[in-house]
């Protein structure tokens, strides 16, 4: 049993350190202004509206692939 018990503290160790050494990637996005825009009431209850935008995005940063 204490030989289990060894081999499942051990196996939590190295998960645990494995899962902490992922690199740390930056960069940014840059967007455009949303066109399309679209916004329609709901009729639940007044004000309550619904939005749908178009919005084209650029990452620049290292690929992450």
């Amino acid at each position: 049993m204490k030989g289990r018990e060894l081999f499942a503290g051990c196996l939590f160790l190295v998960i645990a350190a494995t899962t902490g050494a992922q690199p740390k990637i930056s960069g940014t996005m840059e967007c455009n202004k949303p066109e399309p825009a679209y916004s329609i009431e709901v009729g639940d209850r007044p004000g309550h509206i619904m939005l749908l935008v178009k919005q084209a995005c650029a990452w620049t940063g290292p690929d992450i692939l």
